[in-house]
């Protein structure tokens, strides 16, 4: 009590550093051993940067598992030789056994008529190629879905039979089985679309056309009857174009940017029949709100829609 730091009463000074005696003596041991252990390792002379270029020294991670509906299958990208292109494997569960079923590599880019690009832009697109990842598996388990290299490919769960739902440049987004598995819903040129399994008959679903507006997501019902649509309009953002000197010849150059006290965000929801036709939109819900989810109940009577208002600080359903 009272004691100077030159005269700490007997037992003290090890509880000034908030260890005791044992556990002192065992820190210094284990320094010691710790020093004298790294003293022996190999030493190398990898540099930062090799660190972080590829093939990872650390390998590469699995990277989007998928579990089949009856459990029995996990699809997953990876590349065993830490190169960032994924290749597709399967694993059996539980036994673990895993296998590659496709090479990213099998698949090739699409050609281009007017190619401008450098080799070296070539080259960091070869580099920077991610490979495959993002895949569904059909209800029945029968066939596994992705996209790659700008186009959605259907393909059996032992890598067979890999053929491109639409074989082209046409810009497809998120395709989607119905629950029944007789379609493939996807979204192109701002409308929904479904694609027959068994006829590959492409139909129509969604029939907007005025300028700026588009279908931007849907969700088929558990029923396979109908989908919920979320519909947008991007015609309050401000578009302009901007004159680029820094080249050679002046180019034009268009850039997007909102409107000061404008809200650009307008969106809609509603459903639609899996035959199409006109969507029925929902009344009461703001047109300027951020979308967080879109979900059925599961005997297809009920929607919940998920939202934050637009200052970000209520969370609604």
């Amino acid at each position: 009590m009272g004691a100077s730091e030159g005269n700490l009463p007997s037992g003290c000074l090890p509880y000034l550093f908030g260890v005791t005696l044992k556990t002192y003596y065992s820190l210094a041991a284990l320094a010691l051993a710790t020093s004298a252990f790294g003293q022996g390792l190999p030493k190398t002379e990898i540099s930062v940067e090799r660190l972080y270029q590829y093939p990872l020294i650390s390998g590469h991670a699995p990277a989007s598992p998928t579990m089949s509906h009856d459990g029995s299958h996990i699809v997953f990208g990876w590349n065993q030789t830490g190169v960032r292109k994924a290749d597709v494997w399967v694993m059996d569960y539980p036994s673990g056994e895993k296998r590659q079923i496709l090479s990213a590599s099998a698949i090739s880019d699409l050609p281009r008529q007017d190619d401008a690009r450098t080799e070296v832009e070539k080259k960091e697109q070869a580099l920077y190629d991610g490979g495959i990842s993002g895949f569904q598996w059909s209800p029945d388990d029968s066939e596994i879905l992705f996209s790659y290299k700008g186009r959605t490919w259907r393909m059996k769960p032992d890598g067979s039979g890999l053929v491109a739902l639409v074989d082209g440049s046409n810009a497809i987004s998120r395709a989607e089985y119905s629950p029944d598995g007789k379609y493939i819903g996807y979204l192109t040129g701002g409308n929904v679309y479904r694609w027959d399994r068994a006829t590959g008959v492409v139909k129509q679903l969604t029939f907007f056309s005025k300028a700026n507006t588009a279908a931007e997501a849907f969700r088929w019902s558990p029923d396979s009857k109908r989908l919920a649509i979320q519909w947008g309009d991007s015609s309050k953002e401000g578009k302009h174009v901007l004159m680029d000197f820094s080249k050679d010849r002046a180019t034009v150059v268009n850039i997007t940017r909102e409107w000061n006290g404008d809200l650009s965000v307008d969106s809609q929801f509603g459903v639609v029949s899996a035959d199409g036709g006109i969507v029925k939109f929902i009344e009461g819900l703001p047109r300027y709100l951020w979308t967080k989810e879109i979900s059925w109940s599961p005997d297809s009577s009920k929607l919940v829609i998920g939202w934050i208002s637009d200052d970000s600080k209520d969370f609604s359903l």
